[in-house]
């Protein structure tokens, strides 16, 4: 199996929007990885806070839509979706760590804009991922409501 042809499988069935607003993210949590070192610039309680949020809500979202996307490809398909969103969680972690150490002014710089990326990025996906986000939550929860109705 091909693992090229996987990914743009996932992104042929999960959209454009999804593959645009998973590059963001990927961006975003790069930049909020990127600052010097640990003592150091820091964001705000609140600011930090919606940052914190921004970046756990947005990759869930992602995979969301992305399980939505390839519901009926079995389990290749949902395994491409989970490595998708791990990448999206660890890379750029690592990226950004190696950026922070290596050019301190440029991990500042990026640190910096981080909580604007951020809410980009979890706007963006908000838009790109409302329809599937919503259509597998009433999915799902109809499901259970109407099982749980019937016991």
């Amino acid at each position: 199996m091909n693992i090229g042809a996987l990914i743009g499988e996932l992104f042929e069935h999960a959209g454009e929007g999804w593959a645009y607003a998973y590059a963001l993210a990927f961006v975003a949590m790069i930049a909020d990885s990127a600052k010097p070192k640990a003592s150091e610039a820091r964001h705000g309680r609140i600011l930090g806070a919606v940052l914190i949020a921004a970046n756990l809500i947005t990759p869930f979202l992602l995979f969301v839509a992305g399980f939505w996307a390839v519901r009926d490809g079995g389990f290749i398909a949902w395994a491409v979706v989970v490595a998708a969103i791990f990448v999206l969680i660890l890379v750029p972690g690592f990226i950004g760590w190696f950026v922070g150490a290596v050019a301190p002014n440029a991990g500042r710089l990026f640190f910096g804009i981080a909580p604007v990326l951020a809410c980009a990025a979890l706007a963006f996906a908000v838009y790109v991922t409302w329809a599937p986000v919503s259509a597998a939550l009433e999915t799902y929860v109809l499901q259970h409501l109407i099982s749980a109705a019937a016991k």
